[in-house]
């Protein structure tokens, strides 16, 4: 349950709902100091799943166009929590904001998922990619009209477990943990 209530507390403030929980029983974030916008309360999020994020992306992986017409970049969020011995993270790539449709999942192995999305029409000719060496784990393909976002975790040493995955608010998610 302690798991559940921490994504949660970690997706509410980009409006991404949890269906596994009630809103009454997810503390409420502190509010945050947002440019040009007015904080907006978890109940709007929730009965407005389209509404913009408060939170930006903290990362931005650049597009490495091949062919046809790209977005500059794509956003991930990331948040890790910290325990001895390893850290549970949890990942929302912000396809929302260049797809026309939610993503859906269409791989799902033990350490190994990718969801799919449309691109919006004026992204639909793009052919590139957008990967990080600093977050190996994840990258992003653009082909066929398409966003796959794919996160990997297979390399690398130590214990590795997806715990959660789904959508919400049209944008991916993924709660795994990592330790020695």
């Amino acid at each position: 349950m302690k798991l559940k209530i921490f994504a949660a507390s970690i997706l509410a403030p980009l409006g991404l709902a949890v269906p596994f929980i009630s809103a009454d029983s997810v503390p409420k974030p502190a509010p945050l100091a947002v440019e040009s916008s007015p904080p907006a309360t978890l109940a709007q999020a929730q009965t407005d799943p389209s509404a913009p994020a408060q939170i930006k992306p903290n990362y931005q992986f650049n597009v490495q166009r091949q062919s046809g017409s790209c977005p500059k970049s794509v956003g991930l969020w990331m948040f890790m929590l910290g325990f001895e011995g390893g850290a549970d993270h949890t990942v929302v790539a912000d396809t929302q904001a260049i797809a026309s449709a939610p993503a859906k999942l269409v791989v799902s192995q033990q350490k190994r998922l990718e969801y799919e999305a449309p691109l919006r029409s004026q992204y639909a000719s793009c052919v590139g990619q957008a990967s990080s060496p600093l977050l190996s784990a994840y990258n992003f393909q653009f082909r066929n009209g398409k966003v796959n976002f794919r996160m990997d975790v297979s390399r690398g040493d130590g214990y590795r477990e997806i715990l959660y995955k789904g959508v919400s608010a049209s944008r991916p998610y993924i709660h795994w943990r990592a330790a020695e």
